[in-house]
């Protein structure tokens, strides 16, 4: 689960900027937090969880929440942990 090269490190940074919001949607309706469990990347979706007071249960277009978009994807023992934080905070 890692860090990749860096880039959680770099997303923490440009999201913790002033003036982002992190319930912004794109045109599917998903935010940072959906696609950050989407993307395995655990520790992004603690960081969001714990400082960012991001809502865990924003639905996207399709009335999918960030919990059951992580669950989609091919499911390894990386994912478990982004699965249980995510569904504490539901």
């Amino acid at each position: 689960m890692g860090d990749q090269d860096g880039h959680d490190a770099i997303a923490k940074v440009l999201l913790a900027q002033d003036g982002v919001d992190l319930d912004i949607a794109d045109f599917d309706g998903r935010t940072v937090l959906s696609w950050a469990g989407m993307n395995r990347r655990g520790e992004i979706v603690c960081w969001l969880l714990e400082w960012n007071n991001v809502n865990p249960d924003t639905p996207d277009g399709y009335d999918r929440t960030p919990l059951s978009l992580a669950k989609q994807v091919s499911f390894s023992s990386e994912q478990i942990p982004i699965l249980a934080v995510l569904s504490l905070s539901t």
